[in-house]
């Protein structure tokens, strides 16, 4: 049995039957969370050689902002 099952398996019926729950059990489950995707992307610096898009890519400002339900716009940012 998987990790994710295994947890899954675990939860009251409740959290289990609504996706919305399950998902944020899941998330906290893996410290993938808002909180965890800022930290990366405040603390990460750019590797030897790394361009500009390669470490915008690299520092999870996607997955923070999807996570925090924000637009890719200065002002959510």
């Amino acid at each position: 049995m998987g990790k994710s099952l295994e947890f899954y398996s675990r939860l009251p019926k409740e959290e289990a039957g609504d996706c919305k729950e399950l998902k944020l059990a899941l998330l906290l489950h893996y410290d993938y969370t808002e909180d965890d995707n800022r930290r990366k992307f405040c603390n990460c610096k750019t590797e030897e050689g790394e361009t500009p898009a390669l470490f915008i890519e690299r520092i999870y400002l996607e997955k923070w902002l999807k996570t925090a339900g924000l637009n890719k716009e200065y002002a959510d940012i």
